[in-house]
């Protein structure tokens, strides 16, 4: 939350072949991912409220609520926008990655949602019917965010999938398909490219969010992506400012279908003197909602190969 206080960020928009009106995909293929236009900027700050209520309080954060708030700023210096980053822009805001007003019950993993350290993830669903517990699929669309924080800086990801109406036609459990994810690079109280900075961290905007792509030697420690055809279903991307990313493309949701390992987005970057991966595990099958766990590795990024994990991959003992 920070008190109120505002993150100004950049967002950059990516779209999948999956859901392109101009390209036809070949069955099983991987999706081609294109960069939307030019970044977008956004104001975003989270706010406390406390809401009436008549039931008995049971514990002192009951009656309070977490509302966020993301707008497009448009600076009068800027170039005037395109109808194709217009339109962007107000599908990148219409699209909400968490409960209107999130609460302490939320934050249990049920709902896709928890904080561990600098790391935090936040997710929203809709259903396709009304049917069965409210918390479980199949789901129509899906919406979940990753994010690092350090100091003033923060690096987040947001990724989302949809049921394709083919598939919708063809199955009763059909699998969610990675629509769109946009990286947000955002700095509290500036602009990440701010011409004047105030302090030391902000000054390590331009190598940390703009530099080269890709966390060093990759991926610090490699989850655990179950069997040889479902580890087909992932994508590895380096992204400016050393971070990588790792996420499904394609998530089934039938229970027959990789339920065990259920699935996982992992997210690396190092924010000057420390490196972080945050890895956020969901369930497989219909209770793809629910967070199994949120992992944090920290290490000094000077330190970083020395303590590189080597187990093959393997999740973090509970």
């Amino acid at each position: 939350l920070k008190e109120g206080q505002e993150y100004k960020g950049e967002w950059t928009v990516y779209t999948t072949s999956t859901f392109s009106d101009e390209i036809d995909d070949a069955p099983g293929a991987i999706p081609r991912i294109k960069k939307s236009g030019q970044p977008m900027k956004v104001i975003t700050r989270g706010e406390r409220i406390e809401i009436e209520s008549t039931e008995p309080e049971t514990h002192r954060l009951q009656n309070q609520r977490i509302l966020h708030h993301e707008k497009i700023f448009t600076d009068s210096e800027d170039e005037e926008k395109t109808a194709e980053q217009l339109k962007q822009e107000e599908i990148s805001m219409s699209m909400a990655y968490w409960p209107d007003q999130m609460q302490a019950y939320d934050f249990r993993g049920h709902q896709g949602i928890m904080c561990v350290g600098n790391g935090y993830t936040i997710c929203n669903a809709i259903k396709m019917s009304e049917d069965g517990e409210a918390f479980e699929g199949p789901f129509s669309e899906y919406r979940s965010e990753l994010g690092i924080q350090f100091e003033e800086l923060r690096f987040r990801v947001k990724l989302d999938y949809a049921v394709t109406d083919t598939d919708k036609e063809a199955m009763a459990l059909p699998p969610l398909r990675l629509r769109s994810f946009t990286v947000c690079r955002e700095t509290l109280g500036m602009w990440p490219r701010a011409k004047n900075y105030k302090s030391a961290i902000q000054s390590l905007t331009d190598v940390v969010f703009f530099g080269p792509a890709g966390a060093e030697g990759g991926l610090y420690d490699p989850p655990p992506v179950g069997s040889e055809e479902q580890a087909g279903q992932y994508l590895l991307l380096d992204l400016d400012g050393g971070a990588t990313l790792l996420f499904p493309f394609v998530m089934d949701q039938d229970p027959s279908v990789h339920e065990e390992s259920g699935w996982v987005t992992s997210l690396d970057w190092t924010p000057g003197k420390f490196r972080f991966q945050v890895d956020r595990k969901v369930n497989g099958g219909k209770g793809i909602l629910g967070l199994r766990t949120l992992e944090l590795s920290e290490v000094q990024s000077a330190d970083a190969e020395t303590y590189r994990p080597r187990d093959g991959g393997s999740n973090m003992r509970q």
